[in-house]
């Protein structure tokens, strides 16, 4: 799970691929949201396999895991400073946490020289990062409601005013409703559903998720 310190943060919205080229050499920015350090590392392993010819793979990642910060980069060959750290920057800059961006270069015979990379390396990961777009990810919690049948229109439509739908129901001897609600919703819910059931229904507060 993410940090539950955080109400909100942007992570990227899609994975995405980008190309730039400078002087024959070819840089191919890879960029996706994770959830943790393993989906990150398991994502830079891919790439590499996908581009095993080519001259460098460099990464880097910003993982917000059980409420631990994880940044991790890499120049894999390059000069220090002039790949994996560019990388790590242009992720930072966005505001974004749980991204992963790995840029593969395909040398093209001619070098670039210590500027010239990190222009390159900066713009193929800023490309990458602006096409997987940027979204905001909001601090939930799992809200479990057991009532009796009587109620059931009266708890939807609780739910709806508040922009809420259940991502779950069982109906057997009573009706249960499976919520995800935003932190800032919570209180007002369960005030709602006291009021309509005159406190005759459970509800069971669960874990933290985002969404």
């Amino acid at each position: 799970m993410s940090n539950v310190s955080k109400e909100t943060f942007y992570t990227l919205e899609k994975e995405a691929q980008s190309l730039y080229e400078i002087k024959r050499s070819r840089f191919i920015g890879y960029a996706m949201p994770v959830e943790t350090v393993k989906e990150a590392q398991d994502f830079i392993s891919r790439i590499k396999a996908l581009n095993r010819d080519a001259r460098h793979n460099v990464y880097a990642y910003t993982v917000v895991e059980n409420g631990n910060t994880y940044t991790k980069y890499s120049d894999d060959g390059e000069p220090q400073g002039t790949a994996g750290l560019p990388l790590l920057n242009s992720i930072q800059k966005k505001e974004i946490e749980n991204a992963v961006i790995v840029v593969t270069r395909y040398f093209g015979g001619i070098l670039l020289g210590a500027p010239g990379l990190l222009r390159a390396y900066t713009t193929a990961a800023s490309e990458a990062l602006e096409l997987a777009g940027r979204k905001k990810k909001v601090l939930c919690r799992k809200i479990i409601v057991e009532a009796d049948y009587k109620y059931i229109s009266g708890l939807i439509n609780i739910f709806a005013s508040q922009g809420l739908h259940p991502q779950d129901s069982k109906f057997t001897d009573k009706a249960t409703f499976v919520i995800l609600s935003e932190i800032s919703k919570i209180e007002k819910l369960c005030y709602n559903i006291k009021e309509l059931t005159s406190d005759n229904a459970n509800v069971e507060i669960g874990e933290y998720e985002y969404k």
